[in-house]
């Protein structure tokens, strides 16, 4: 897997065909995020070849965090992982275990993915957050290199 690159328009690596009858020639454009709900797809779980394994960073992300599995968090970013909350920003391994710590499994952070879209280079992640922190929806922008996050924004 390439920079940024997780699905693509014929199906492979991540997109994949809606299977319902009415929408035929319609392609599910996603991060095959397991919960996300594709445009007019309307189910909360999407079918996904590339995310319904653990091998994606962003469904490792979220998987980690709903298990509270802080090092498994922190494995699914890069060294180098840069990431911003609301201004706040986070750098490397550790700046991603202190964020766990004080914004995402540290407060009980529960992730229910909603929507998943390629944004040019980067993925728009909408999610339901409940816990004992910031509860509601929010979009998360991720980056991915290789096999792993790079970077992580959370803009209001």
């Amino acid at each position: 897997m390439s920079k940024s690159t997780i699905g693509d328009e014929d199906g492979a690596a991540g997109g994949v065909r809606d299977p319902r009858p009415e929408a035929s020639g319609n392609r599910i454009r996603s991060a095959g995020i397991r919960g996300a709900t594709a445009p007019g797809y309307g189910h909360p779980r999407l079918r996904s070849s590339m995310y319904e394994h653990s091998s994606c960073p962003i469904q490792r992300f979220f998987d980690a965090t709903n298990a509270a599995d802080s090092d498994a968090f922190v494995a699914s970013f890069t060294d180098d992982a840069y990431l911003e909350d609301w201004g706040r920003v986070f750098h490397d391994n550790e700046g991603a275990r202190s964020w766990n710590q004080t914004d995402n499994i540290g407060k009980q952070a529960h992730f229910d993915v909603v929507d998943a879209r390629d944004a040019g280079g980067e993925w728009v992640v909408t999610d339901v957050v409940t816990g004992n922190g910031f509860n509601g929806t929010s979009p998360i922008r991720f980056t991915v290199d290789g096999d792993r996050i790079s970077r992580m924004v959370i803009k209001p």
